[in-house]
């Protein structure tokens, strides 16, 4: 064999080398986790305070999904209120849809989320998200705050919910300040 052969060979051994440590480097890193604006390490998920769950996402106005590990996500729709459409592939995006969202996410600026159930409603609906209220961590029930701020229309589906009348009110205050989807500016409270 010549030398400039031997050269090649030498060179093409270098490369096998080099690509096989870059697939088994690639092989033992974790997986990362994303959210819809951040990532999301491993520790997030063993540093959430007792009772509370990972963010992983804002999916619309009224839909979140919470992570228990990278595997273990659920969708969240949020009980008592609605917002326009603004994700739904088979309708158009509604007056304030995309408003209504970037809101929660400006409400949820956070890590971690606290659900609660309502005694009144199943757990989850006929879509298999679960029925939740979310709260952050200094108490803020973000449900209401949609609709006190004039993101979400009060929404009760049969059953009477236990913050229905609290929920009604707050709408109707929004209402008659005519802020968000309720400004004639905007939607005028018709999505």
């Amino acid at each position: 064999m010549s030398k400039s052969q031997q050269q090649k060979l030498l060179g093409a051994i270098f490369s096998i080398v080099v690509i096989a440590l870059g697939v088994w480097q690639a092989s033992t890193t974790p997986p990362q986790f994303s959210t819809l604006d951040e990532e999301v390490s491993k520790a997030d998920y063993r540093n959430v305070p007792e009772g509370y769950t990972v963010l992983s996402r804002v999916v619309d106005g009224d839909t979140i999904e919470v992570a228990f590990s990278d595997t273990d996500k659920y969708k969240v729709r949020l009980i008592g209120i609605n917002t326009p459409e603004s994700v739904d592939p088979r309708k158009p995006v509604e007056c304030f849809g995309h408003e209504a969202t970037e809101h929660l996410k400006a409400l949820l600026n956070v890590s971690s989320v606290r659900l609660s159930t309502d005694p009144s409603q199943a757990s989850e609906d006929k879509y298999d998200r679960w029925l939740r209220y979310v709260y952050t961590a200094d108490g803020t029930d973000i449900n209401l705050q949609m609709i006190k701020d004039g993101y979400a229309h009060e929404y009760t589906y049969n059953t009477p919910y236990v913050n229905q009348k609290v929920y009604r009110a707050a709408e109707a205050e929004a209402k008659t300040k005519k802020i968000g989807l309720w400004s004639p500016d905007t939607c005028n409270g018709n999505p």
